[in-house]
């Protein structure tokens, strides 16, 4: 089959899509246009379901996104159209087909100019439509190919059609209501408990993609002289200014309109959601999904006067929207992952991370990756009021991570962590069955650290080390010409007594028996920095919140592996420049392609997905949190009062 398009040769065999034609007994508009963009008349053509157009005359946008390629970081090779799509992009000029012009890169209107109109209105959204998207890889993380479920983009009405407020006796202000999670009282949160019509129309040309579609940022008096031009729908009359009344709800504005003859409508700067605001919807999920904190942003719009929603409405949608919404794309994510690795031999790395160093932590969050593919199978995280001592918390994230990989029928060989007591003693008890190795880069860590103690210091001069017991393992064997060139410690020197103390001490000699497959865990030290976008150290968050930021954390390092480096404009390797402070030496640095983030607009559509469909469940972790203390003290928190009278300060 060959593209239809005038002077394209696209054929199917070239690994570009192919899309055919819409049916023009039940899409006769949408057929009618194609016909007009390609140039074809029905003497020209005759339509079959054989007769197609390429990608390459489609835009972007034209195209569902794949959920199935966001979860693992690939682009499909068949792309699914929109039901409205169009194309739009030819290399010639249509107009001149019959003739022998040069060729030119043109973009055909898809509609008509209209006059503007401006009408006032309630938004709502039409129902939602599933459909199940089969993605296929042909790139290096095939391993991760498995059929799911995605959702189709919701889509709502820039300008609303025009509608009565049937309720003209509303305050200004309504009354803000507290959350059960946050007691301070917040003017900002309002909650929508009016009942609305859906009356939205539904033409392909007004409709658009709400998390997607721009947005901006609009001043109120620019707003109020717009008001100022805007006509009553019912009886043509101008719209009285001054009796226009604005009402905020967090970061959404509804305007009430009054005409000179009296009809009241009204208008609402966002779709409505479920009855509630889809910019509030989207930027308490955006602030998790950034890495942010509500603090940080809420004062940023502070600073510019950005009307923002308010801390209860905020945790409140985070819990019942946001964090839902993040823990069901990692879920998808991950049943994909144990899919494809299931029927291997995995070497998996593991290694704890706590939320602040020392012995103060209040979280241990403990992760497997796959040795060979960087891929993140599991994660657990312990607080510290589930254990006896914040030491024993790496060894529990341990062995539920571990027991929670062989609950899903994975076959591990050998695992790969530091040299944890606790760990090597489970490994020994619990898991003979699999061989356990230490990480190379710990172990090496551990002997510089002992040669840098040794004293005086003036023995640490003697750079030329001699590893003759480990000398197969660290390096080839020398031959007797480079043994001859090299200089030796004298073996009566102290630097020799020195150094032969450290490498001949009885658990260096134990442990290094077990590095014999080199294995490091490099790449899940890179993770854990990445790590702290999501999960910074400095900052304290719930326990679901801590899950739902480690969920992004692991879903950011499973889309974006195997990234290329990237290259300049003449093709060449990029490198950057750098002088680290700790050792003061120029080095280069690889540059690599910008990551793909488009997970992040998957799960915001979750979000918005979750919103329109009603209540959901809590998440596991979510229930887990209720049975969880909320304070890691062991001791009852006293009488706030007696805690004014016994506080005391050097300053009084």
């Amino acid at each position: 089959m060959t593209c239809q398009a005038y002077g394209c040769s696209t054929r199917s065999s070239h690994g570009i899509s192919l899309h055919t034609f819409p049916d023009p007994a039940k899409k006769k508009e949408l057929y009618q246009t194609w016909m007009i963009n390609l140039n074809l008349t029905p003497t020209t053509f005759t339509h079959n379901k054989f007769k197609k157009v390429c990608a390459d005359h489609f835009e972007a946008s034209c195209f569902d996104g794949n959920l199935m390629g966001r979860l693992i970081g690939f682009t499909p090779r068949h792309r699914r159209l929109k039901s409205d799509a169009v194309p739009t992009l030819f290399a010639y000029n249509q107009g001149l087909r019959d003739d022998d012009s040069n060729s030119q890169t043109r973009k055909r209107v898809l509609l008509e100019s209209k006059p503007l109109m401006v009408d006032v209105g309630v938004q709502t959204l039409p129902q939602l439509q599933t459909d199940t998207d089969f993605g296929t890889s042909m790139t290096n993380h095939s391993y991760l190919q498995v059929p799911i479920s995605s959702t189709q983009p919701l889509d709502t009405a820039f300008i609303s059609s025009p509608q009565k407020d049937q309720d003209a006796s509303d305050a200004s202000t309504p009354t803000p209501t507290s959350s059960p999670e946050k007691p301070d009282s917040d003017l900002s949160y309002v909650p929508s408990d009016e009942s609305r019509d859906s009356n939205q129309s539904s033409s392909s040309d007004s409709m658009q993609h709400i998390t997607t579609e721009p947005k901006v940022i609009a001043f109120e008096s620019c707003l109020k002289s717009l008001f100022g031009r805007v006509i009553c729908t019912d009886c043509g009359e101008p719209i009285a200014a001054d009796a226009s009344e604005i009402i905020y709800n967090g970061t959404a504005m509804k305007v009430k309109f009054l005409c000179m003859k009296g009809h009241q409508t009204s208008w609402e700067s966002q779709p409505l959601v479920n009855n509630k605001p889809a910019g509030n919807l989207m930027v308490a999920t955006a602030v998790i999904l950034s890495g942010e904190t509500f603090a940080r942003l809420s004062h940023f719009a502070e600073i510019l006067s950005l009307k923002f929603i308010g801390s209860t409405q905020f945790y409140s949608l985070q819990k019942d929207i946001a964090i839902p919404a993040i823990d069901r794309y990692y879920t998808m994510q991950r049943d994909v992952i144990l899919q494809q690795l299931h029927g291997k031999q995995l070497i998996l790395g593991g290694d704890g991370r706590c939320d602040s160093p020392g012995f103060s932590a209040k979280y241990c969050t403990y992760t497997f990756m796959d040795s060979a593919t960087g891929v993140i199978p599991d994660f657990s995280l312990v607080q510290v009021s589930e254990t006896t001592s914040s030491n024993k918390m790496e060894l529990i994230g341990f062995q539920r991570s571990l027991a929670s990989i062989e609950a899903a029928d994975l076959t591990v060989g050998v695992v790969v962590t530091d040299r944890h007591v606790q760990i090597r003693k489970a490994m020994a008890t619990d898991h003979s069955d699999k061989k356990h190795q230490f990480d190379v880069w710990h172990l090496s860590k551990s002997i510089k650290k002992k040669i840098l103690a040794i004293k005086p210091k003036k023995l640490l001069n003697e750079t030329h080390l001699s590893w003759e017991d480990c000398d197969t393992m660290w390096t080839p064997p020398l031959s007797p010409d480079d043994i001859r060139k090299k200089k030796w410690l004298n073996q009566d020197s102290q630097a020799y007594a020195a150094l032969e103390k450290v490498v001949t001490d009885k658990l260096i000699l134990r442990d290094i028996r077990q590095l014999d497959l080199f294995c490091h865990t490099g790449a899940l030290e890179t993770y854990h920095s990445m790590m702290l976008k999501y999960c910074p150290k400095r900052l304290e968050f719930e326990y679901a919140s801590m899950v739902a930021r480690t969920q992004l954390a692991v879903v950011d390092n499973n889309v974006n592996i195997g990234r290329n480096q990237k290259t300049d404009a003449n093709g060449k390797l990029s490198f950057a420049t750098r002088c680290p402070k700790s050792t003061g030496r120029w080095t280069a640095r690889k540059i690599y392609e910008k990551k793909d983030y488009d997970f992040k607009a998957d799960i915001l559509q979750f979000a918005v997905t979750s919103q329109q469909e009603g209540p959901k469940r809590k998440t596991v972790h979510q229930l887990k949190s209720l049975s969880l203390p909320v304070n890691i003290s062991k001791d009852p928190a006293p009488c706030k009062e007696d805690l004014i009278d016994d506080h005391r300060s050097r300053f009084s």
